[in-house]
């Protein structure tokens, strides 16, 4: 019996500036370029931040980087992250919208919880800072409205337990919009920060047990680590799951560009038996609308 096809999502950027990797992409032009290069390694979802935390600004450059990946992979999945200086749900995830509208947009960031995205200091104590990434369940509805009201995929950034129990419970209550894709994050052990799951196989079967009933698509991530090195990469193609690897995410010693990373999880995929799916088989898998 053929494998199925496994995805690799690739997150370029995030907080990851040119004075921690060189390789980084910032601009539009940087970052569309740094995309077509992992989508020829592998890659069918590209997902990133720009410089700018306003919605509208979020939007423009968001638009002209679609734009050029699209112009020459016209079946790439793209999405952006949430625009941080918003004070309302509204402002924070209303560029999707515009992106959406304006042809370019298939899949949206929906992170259904809450929680301190947290560092430990030198001491190896939490940071005392007061950030907290707060979704109430009256956000996390209504984007999961918009995303049935415009045909975009939730992409669900799982950082613990509770996020994954709100996925399901909306999967189990049939309001789930359709192409959900859930990211299961990882945090190294070894690591800076003081939030989630270490990279254990334990952990992952932690999470799969919450999700035996359902069906909804999935990929591990690991945080200011290395999916593959780590092992995690191995254990969840084994187990069923997709991949997210990316500069956001990486947190090893070495330096790599983003294609980097997807050609080590592309010849994971393929060493172990599967194929990497194409962006045209990862909308089927995802059913994406």
């Amino acid at each position: 019996m053929q494998k199925s096809a496994v995805i690799i999502e690739v997150a370029v950027n995030g907080g990851t500036k040119k004075d921690k990797n060189l390789n980084s992409p910032i601009s539009p032009e940087e970052i569309a370029a740094d995309a077509l290069e992992c989508i020829d390694a592998g890659a069918s979802i590209i997902h990133q931040h720009d410089a700018s935390g306003d919605g509208k600004q979020c939007a423009i450059l968001g638009l002209q980087t679609y734009k050029i990946i699209l112009g020459e992979q016209p079946d790439a999945i793209c999405y952006p992250t949430i625009a941080f200086a918003g004070n309302t749900v509204e402002d924070a995830w209303n560029h999707n919208r515009a992106l959406a509208e304006a042809g370019v947009l298939r899949m949206a960031f929906l992170d259904p919880g809450s929680l301190n995205l947290g560092r430990l200091e030198n001491s190896g104590a939490p940071d005392a800072g007061e950030f907290v990434y707060a979704n109430s369940n009256k956000n996390i509805r209504w984007i999961m409205e918009q995303c049935a009201q415009l045909k975009l995929a939730p992409s669900m950034a799982i950082f613990d337990a509770s996020f994954l129990r709100n996925a399901v419970a909306y999967e189990k209550s049939g309001q789930l919009a359709q192409g959900a894709f859930a990211k299961l994050y990882f945090c190294d052990d070894h690591g800076p920060l003081s939030f989630g799951l270490w990279p254990t196989e334990t952990a992952l079967n932690a999470y799969l047990e919450m999700m035996s009933d359902s069906k909804i698509p999935w990929a591990s991530a690991v945080l200011s680590g290395d999916l593959v090195d780590s092992g995690m990469a191995e254990l969840t193609v084994k187990k069923g799951g997709h991949l997210r690897v990316g500069l956001e995410d990486f947190g090893g010693r070495a330096s790599p560009c983003n294609r980097e990373l997807v050609e080590n999880a592309a010849d994971l995929v393929k060493s172990l038996g599967y194929t990497v799916a194409t962006p045209a088989q990862t909308a089927d898998i995802l059913n994406l609308p």
